[in-house]
């Protein structure tokens, strides 16, 4: 038996009631203190995730971008060569796939890039640079239809215009001169774009 005096029964409750309490406090606390980091946890887990799709989808916009671009501006020497000899979309492999799926993609591409890359007003840059890119585009496009209609109609007034040296030297003519300007402005244009997207890349 203890020597020691034992404390009155209400003070031996109290005691016991006062170390339950403590226990329940820290295992309470514990529980809110765990739920709160696992939310929080959960939390930046959805937003490394968002982030890394968001970031994904950027990346094969651009990647689609800087491939469809280049297509681009590589087939539209050759359309552009056999629109001087007098050949057809119907008729010409060439041609048709540059007017249809390269001009296609190019602009899907690109819209895609705006849509992505170009968010608010610190984007302005690169969205100028977008717009100018479209309009060089619209009207290197709309030369070449031009070019078409005005050979297709002068191949009927002049039955020898498609024959012999004329449409190459035409052609040598017309490249050394406004197809380069305009495929040398609509490269440099593309190159911006593509340098700026690059830029944001890296920022995020």
């Amino acid at each position: 038996m203890s020597l020691l005096p034992q404390p009155p029964w209400d003070d031996r409750i109290k005691w016991k009631l006062d170390v339950l309490k403590f226990v329940l406090t820290f295992c309470i606390g514990a529980l809110i203190t765990a739920f709160v980091i696992g939310k929080h946890e959960e939390s930046e887990n959805k937003k490394r995730v968002k982030w890394q799709s968001t970031y994904g989808l950027k990346l094969k916009t651009f990647k689609d971008f800087e491939k469809n671009s280049f297509i681009y501006l590589k087939w539209s020497s050759d359309a552009f060569a056999d629109v001087f000899w007098c050949r057809s979309a119907e008729e010409d492999d060439r041609m048709r796939k540059w007017e249809d799926e390269g001009y296609d993609n190019f602009k899907y591409s690109l819209e895609s890039l705006q849509h992505w890359f170009v968010q608010d007003s610190s984007d302005a840059e690169l969205k100028a640079t977008i717009d100018r890119l479209l309009e060089q585009q619209d009207r290197f496009f709309k030369k070449y239809c031009s070019l078409k209609d005005s050979v297709k109609t002068l191949s009927k007034t002049d039955t020898t215009y498609c024959l012999g040296d004329q449409p190459k030297q035409k052609w040598t003519s017309f490249e050394s001169s406004e197809y380069i300007q305009n495929r040398v402005l609509l490269d440099s244009l593309r190159m911006e774009v593509i340098r700026l997207s690059e830029i944001k890349l890296k920022e995020e």
